[in-house]
């Protein structure tokens, strides 16, 4: 509902610009050339082209980083219409005075749309190398969290106070690993993750071997953590 109201008030505002704008062009009574209107329809063009830049950019990534990215394009769209207004505005005002050449009107339009167009390629395709890298990082610190997670149920799950101690230490050297994991690090993990399953299994059953298994845990996640150190 939310993003319907914003899609909504955007479009509002954009076509109360344009309306405006045609208003103000048309029925002013000064004299109106060849380039006059050129200028004139680069000025609507800047207007609908920045109503659909700001649309795009308020739709752009979850992230915040992508959303920081997503102002950027805002903010060019902006500044594009800003910029073709202010060429649309001086060449209708030269027009009324001077016999300004359609080209000169023309060129400055395609120049300014030009570069507004560019800007808008880059910083687009920015977005998609910024997201694209967001995932990675995403699923490369997703096992880690997932031994977080699965060391904290063991512990809710846990009904021997002597156990508590140290399965609360092992939660404290998962939580304070190296979240990143890597190619080197994926059979030790993949041990850590059999391991934390058969612990799971011996709190579960009160085992007397439970202390023992964690302190396995906790030499393998020890080991894991120089590895990822090593290959940074």
């Amino acid at each position: 509902m939310k993003e319907n109201k914003k899609l909504l008030s955007t479009i509002a505002v954009f076509a109360i610009l344009l309306v405006l704008f045609v208003v103000v062009v048309t029925v002013i009574p000064f004299t109106k050339i060849a380039s006059s209107w050129t200028a004139f329809s680069f000025g609507i063009v800047s207007i609908v082209a920045s109503c659909v830049i700001t649309v795009y950019s308020f739709k752009k990534g979850d992230s915040v980083v992508s959303k920081i990215y997503g102002f950027s394009l805002f903010k060019l769209g902006i500044a594009y219409l800003a910029l073709q207004m202010a060429v649309s505005v001086v060449l209708l005002i030269l027009g009324a005075f001077l016999n300004v050449p359609v080209w000169v009107a023309a060129v400055l339009g395609v120049l300014v749309l030009g570069f507004c167009a560019i800007g808008l390629i880059v910083v687009d395709n920015a977005i998609d190398i910024v997201e694209e890298q967001e995932e990675k990082v995403e699923a490369r610190i997703k096992e880690i969290k997932t031994f977080n997670v699965n060391v904290g149920t063991i512990i809710a799950i846990c009904q021997n106070n002597e156990f508590l101690p140290h399965l609360e230490r092992l939660a404290e050297a998962f939580k304070y690993s190296d979240p990143v994991s890597s190619e080197q690090t994926e059979p030790l993990e993949n041990n850590l993750r059999n391991e934390i399953n058969i612990l799971t299994t011996l709190v579960a059953t009160n085992s007397e071997n439970t202390v023992s298994k964690i302190k396995e845990i906790e030499a393998l996640l020890s080991s894991r953590n120089a590895v990822c150190k090593l290959s940074k």
